[in-house]
Order: C-alpha cells, then sequence, then structure tokens
C-alpha cells in the first residue's frame, strides 16, 4: 500500500515535469521511479535528493554506474524494497545485464557470475548500506588490497548512504513486499 499519490513524470501542472525528464536521461530510464514521483510533493526535497543522486550515482567516480547499479539491486531485495528492486532490475535488464546474475543479486545477494574484484566491492558496499556497524576495519582493508584508492572507498560509502536513504523512503512510502 502506497501512501502518497504519485505524480505523473508528464504532469505539466507540478512544475516538475523537466525535473523528471533530466531524471530519466540522466538514470538512463524511460519512467521516473513511483518513489520520486511520490516525492514529487515536494519539490525542494525532490530537488535535494537529486542532487545527492547526481552526485553519487552519475558522478565520475571509478566505481561504474552498472556496478553501483548491481549493488543497489541486492541491497534493495535484501530489504525488501519492491519498487526500488524492480525498477532497478529493470534498468539493468535493459542494458544486456545477465539475468541469471539479476536473479542470483535478488535471490541471494550475491553472486559467483562477477569478477572476484566487482564481488568484492559489491559484498562491501550492500553491508554498507544494510548494516554499517558490522564494517570492520579489515572490510576497508580488503578493497585497499584489490586496489581501491581512499577515494573510491569513500565513493561507496556514500553511495551505501545513498542506497540506505532510498531504501528507508521506499519503507516509509509503504513501497515494500511487508506491509
Amino acid at each position: 500500500m502506497s501512501r502518497l499519490s504519485s505524480i505523473e513524470s508528464n504532469d505539466e501542472s507540478s512544475g516538475l515535469k523537466e525535473l523528471f525528464a533530466e531524471m530519466q536521461l540522466h538514470l538512463e530510464i524511460e519512467e521516473t521511479p513511483v518513489m520520486l514521483r511520490m516525492l514529487g510533493h515536494s519539490p525542494k526535497t525532490l530537488k535535494g535528493l537529486w542532487a545527492f543522486m547526481q552526485a553519487v550515482l552519475t558522478g565520475e567516480g571509478s566505481v561504474s554506474h552498472t556496478t553501483k547499479d548491481l549493488v543497489a539491486l541486492a541491497a534493495a531485495s535484501a530489504a525488501d524494497a519492491v519498487h526500488l528492486r524492480d525498477w532497478l532490475r529493470r534498468s539493468l535488464e535493459e542494458r544486456g545485464i545477465d539475468s541469471a546474475m539479476l536473479t542470483d543479486l535478488v535471490e541471494k545477494g550475491e553472486t559467483l557470475r562477477l569478477p572476484d574484484h566487482t564481488r568484492k566491492i559489491l559484498v562491501f558496499a550492500r553491508r554498507a548500506a544494510l548494516d554499517p556497524a558490522m564494517l570492520t576495519d579489515d572490510d576497508f582493508d580488503e578493497l585497499s588490497k584489490a586496489g581501491l584508492s581512499s577515494e573510491d572507498i569513500a565513493e561507496l560509502v556514500g553511495f551505501a548512504g545513498l542506497i540506505a536513504c532510498l531504501i528507508n523512503i521506499t519503507r516509509a512510502l509503504g513501497l515494500t513486499d511487508n506491509p
């Protein structure tokens, strides 16, 4: 059960049509996700969240957009954030990502179908998003040994914070598998 109505992406009266179009362009999606359209009831909030999303998702860091989306898919699935999970899966499928790998991430939160380096990033960032108190110095050392710089690791921590935020927004809006 969703708790707010969603504003249609092409709704001229909301004054958000251009922002929704920008989101679709930068995120390479056909439709603005429901949770973001719901936040359109507070344009200031939506614009602030979008600025954060742009900095973390579409910025010029070393972790690829696809890797970030794989992490987000695994975290959203574990958190029962169904709308976020479905949006991410559709986006990844549209980019030609292997369906079996996506199923692994949705069902198990991990996959052996990724290179070791990417799996290490996925495990770290998923844990940082869902249970950051469980991160240890060894987790950070493991990423350093895998060749990630301090800047790369900070990027992952910021990204994990964004995913945690989106999961919490999804939950608060009632867009989960569990009521």
